[in-house]
């Protein structure tokens, strides 16, 4: 049953992909845009997730009226895996924590601090 191995949090779109190992696949936001969320497929391991994109408004703050979505990455066909999103209520996601060993156990969202009023 094919699972997500790993997952790689990027900061700089002209990361060189050099020395990657083969499989990989670059996923990146589209000018203007900022890591707002996921969508996991998940039961025992992480078998699938994909990435919800929010525009970034001028003040750094996410529009939740314009987004977009990725194409499932991994294996979405298992039987009895549960969908969840993660998402931040607006925040930016500025990382990621992961519990993995050979493949991806879980994945949670680091979030922006919200903003002060």
């Amino acid at each position: 049953m094919a699972c997500l191995a790993h997952v790689y949090p990027i900061f700089d779109r002209d990361l060189p992909q050099n020395g990657w190992m083969p499989g990989i696949q670059r996923e990146v936001a589209k000018p203007g845009y900022a890591v707002g969320g996921l969508a996991v497929k998940a039961g025992n391991l992480t078998h699938a997730m994909r990435v919800i994109y929010y525009k970034l408004k001028p003040d750094g703050t996410l529009d939740p009226s314009d987004t977009y979505q990725t194409e499932w990455l991994g294996n979405t066909a298992v039987a009895g895996d549960t969908e969840t999103t993660l998402a931040g209520n607006g925040r930016l996601v500025i990382g990621t924590t992961l519990r993995a060993g050979a493949v991806l156990n879980a994945i949670s969202l680091v979030l922006q601090a919200p903003a002060k009023k």
